[in-house]
């Protein structure tokens, strides 16, 4: 039987770190080629995703809009019985994430139009670490009796 494994090498990360999920299919079982063999993913908006090439084994990647993110769909075309494939892809949380967030990300393997197997990794969580530095300025440099003075307060997050 067709089998999909997704792991990830974090499942703790801080700010933009990146983590980088490892897709393995395999097209073990299966009695005859499949004409149309493809993996179907959801990443979030506020998950930032880079993909893989295509190639040889990925013959096309479809990124389509959707409620709340992103389908992207691997196609991989005609596939032998036995095949296996592996790729990776680098993510990292972006915009909407808040402290404490998590991404659980599971996919589908769908052989001739027919959805066959989940793969789910493990839940990867973000911890927010902010570093902040402050900075007072004065004008006009010079105060006399009578001058208007103006403070200005900056607060810069420096996080990486």
């Amino acid at each position: 039987m067709p089998q999909v494994t997704k792991n990830v090498n974090k499942t703790e990360v801080t700010n933009s770190e990146i983590f980088i999920y490892t897709y393995n299919i395999s097209f073990s079982g299966l009695t005859e080629p499949a004409t149309n063999a493809m993996l179907k993913d959801f990443f979030p908006s506020k998950i930032k995703y880079e993909l893989p090439p295509t190639g040889s084994l990925i013959k096309n990647i479809i990124e389509t809009p959707v409620v709340g993110g992103t389908e992207v769909q691997f196609d991989f075309g005609h596939v032998a019985p036995g095949t296996s494939i592996q790729f990776t892809l680098a993510s990292e949380f972006g915009v909407g994430r808040v402290q404490n967030d998590s991404f659980t990300n599971v996919a589908d393997l769908y052989i001739d139009g027919v959805k066959n197997v989940t793969g789910t990794a493990p839940t990867v969580n973000l911890t927010l670490t902010g570093v902040f530095r402050l900075r007072k300025q004065i004008s006009p440099d010079r105060v006399e009796a009578g001058t208007t003075v103006n403070v200005y307060l900056y607060l810069e997050n420096t996080t990486p």
